[in-house]
């Protein structure tokens, strides 16, 4: 199955030599949005939200869910407060931010619809015009892990991990406690983002302080071989 890496034609030659931007996802949160259409930025990126009405917690109450955040108040009941007491947590809107991770974004198959969403459909500013073709996206993975570097130095440097998966497109938002919480990990999109069909290979940093070094984003240069990518014609 063949992937693609949509882009600017200023930037094809560069991709094919093997040089690929990495973006962290606070990088995509905090990009400025006009007009609120967001299509590269996404304001909940790597971010997960509860909402709920008046909820309380009983320590004497044994039928509390799997929600975190109730897990969470019913055991500092039972082990720090009395068992009899009652928490009472009001309507609110709960935030939670997951790790951070920087992210090479790539779209799959069918061409034809993602090559729709990117260049055709993407709101004034967002549309691309050219298009690299990915022959085995498993071997750019092993290619970037194996022979990547980043300011000169390898991959391995400045990551603990790769990870290499297709995105799933939800709705980001759940009601507490009548809802599961989801993953707020570099792999789930809201869905109005299903469009683009995206598939991400995720870095994680091995250090804070490595953030601080490579900033929000930051380029990869590896060494591809022969066939892994290609100019694909977009129109």
């Amino acid at each position: 199955m063949a992937f693609y890496k949509f882009c600017m034609a200023k930037h094809v030659q560069s991709i094919l030599w093997g040089t690929m931007r990495l973006g962290t996802l606070e990088h995509f949160r905090s990009m400025e949005v006009a007009d609120d259409q967001e299509w590269i930025a996404d304001r909940l990126e790597g971010v997960s939200t509860g909402i709920n009405d008046e909820i309380r917690i009983s320590g004497r109450d044994p039928n509390i869910g799997d929600n975190v955040m109730i897990q969470g108040a019913h055991k500092m009941i039972i082990t720090g407060i009395r068992e009899d007491t009652e928490i009472v947590i009001g309507p609110g809107t709960h935030r939670i931010v997951g790790e951070e991770f920087y992210i090479l974004c790539l779209s799959r198959e069918p061409f034809k619809s993602a090559r729709k969403a990117m260049c055709v459909d993407a709101p004034d500013g967002y549309r691309y015009d050219s298009c690299v073709e990915i022959s085995d996206v498993e071997q750019l993975y092993e290619c970037i892990v194996a022979t990547g570097k980043i300011l000169g130095r390898p991959i391995h440097h400045w990551f603990s991990g790769a990870y290499l998966e297709e995105v799933t497109y939800d709705k980001r938002e759940r009601n507490i406690p009548s809802e599961t919480m989801f993953d707020e990990g570099p792999f789930c999109k809201p869905s109005h983002f299903s469009a683009q069909q995206e598939f991400r290979i995720a870095f994680r940093p091995r250090e804070p302080r490595l953030l601080t070094e490579l900033g929000d984003s930051c380029f990869v240069t590896f060494d591809p071989p022969d066939g892994l990518l290609s100019l694909r014609a977009c129109w």
